[in-house]
C-alpha cells in the first residue's frame, strides 16, 4: 500500500517544508538515494519516516482517536472509567485512550482503531470489552 495523503503532509510538515530534507527523509525510508519522491514510500516506509521524525508511533496513535459523537465509542468510554482506566488530564480524570488502544491492538477480536470500525464490528469489540470490565469484578 503506498503512503497516504495525510502521511506525506506529515512528513512534508515535519521536513519544515524544505524539499531537501524531505528527499533526503526518503532516501532513508527507502533505503534508496535514487528516490526522492514521497510518492515513492510505501505506507509502512512512511510511517517509520513520521516515527523517526516525532519519536511517536503514527499506528499507535491511530488506535487511540476516539468519536464523540458516537454513542458506542462513548459507551466504550464510560466501561474505560469502570475499569478503572483513567488517567488525569488537566485536572480531570479522562479515559486512558493509550491502555485502551494497546487492548484493541493486542487483545480485541476486531484489530482496527475504533474509527476505522463499522457497528457489527465495534458490537464485537464492545462486547470483548463488556468481559474484560466483568472479569475486572469477578
Amino acid at each position: 500500500m503506498n503512503a497516504t495523503k495525510d502521511q506525506k503532509l506529515t512528513i512534508r510538515r515535519n521536513s519544515a517544508w524544505q524539499e531537501s530534507i524531505k528527499e533526503e527523509w526518503v532516501q532513508w525510508g527507502t533505503g534508496d538515494n535514487s528516490k526522492t519522491s514521497l510518492n515513492d514510500l510505501t505506507f509502512e516506509q512512511a510511517d517509520r519516516i513520521i516515527k523517526a521524525q516525532t519519536g511517536n508511533d503514527p499506528d499507535k496513535a491511530r488506535f487511540q482517536k476516539f468519536d464523540f459523537k458516537n454513542s458506542q465509542h462513548k459507551y466504550i468510554l464510560s466501561m474505560l472509567h469502570t475499569v478503572g482506566w483513567t488517567k488525569e488530564h488537566n485536572g480531570r480524570l479522562v479515559g486512558d485512550m493509550e491502555a485502551f488502544g494497546n487492548w484493541l491492538q493486542t487483545r480485541s477480536p476486531i484489530k482496527l482503531p475504533l474509527t476505522e470500525q463499522g457497528k457489527a464490528q465495534l458490537q464485537k469489540t464492545i462486547y470483548a470489552f463488556e468481559q474484560v470490565v466483568k472479569h475486572q469484578f469477578s
